[in-house]
């Protein structure tokens, strides 16, 4: 958790990696509380039970698929960075009205990477522009090996 609120509250890029089963993926998706955004349009009135969902979502949290292109990566996760700023945008102001799409991408503070070392280079670059571009915090979970990755 100190990891993760560290990188939400610096907007650090971190990594983490460890051997499968020790519980990476279930301790994010514990932290992120990340709801299931797909029946929430952008500009739509939001069900109260969303609003407590979104409430007290602290991430985005994203499974990385085996084939994976930039354009992928940039439909699914924009959209989920869009939506969820709308979210919290609208429960902060009370409406949606006043949220405009470029605050609606930075309202997310952090997101979470699942099987970062599916990436590719240009996935990988990608996720870094988006993470300069949007403001947020970025954290990549994968395997052994994949600090050596990143760090050529």
């Amino acid at each position: 958790m100190e990891f993760a609120e560290a990188c939400s509250r610096y907007r650090y890029i971190g990594v983490c990696h460890g051997r499968p089963g020790v519980g990476k993926t279930r301790s994010a998706r514990e932290f992120a509380s990340f709801p299931n955004l797909q029946s929430y349009g952008v500009l739509g009135s939001l069900a109260p039970s969303l609003v407590a969902e979104i409430s007290k979502c602290q991430a985005i949290f994203y499974t990385v698929t085996v084939s994976n292109t930039p354009k992928t990566i940039d439909a699914v996760l924009g959209t989920n960075l869009t939506k969820m700023g709308y979210a919290r945008l609208t429960i902060s102001a009370g409406s949606s009205e006043n949220a405009n799409y470029e605050a609606a991408r930075r309202a997310c503070p952090l997101v979470i990477i699942d099987e970062a070392d599916r990436l590719t280079i240009k996935s990988l670059e990608h996720l870094r522009d988006l993470s300069d571009q949007n403001g947020f915090g970025l954290v990549l979970m994968g395997m052994p090996g994949l600090e050596k990755r990143l760090a050529r």
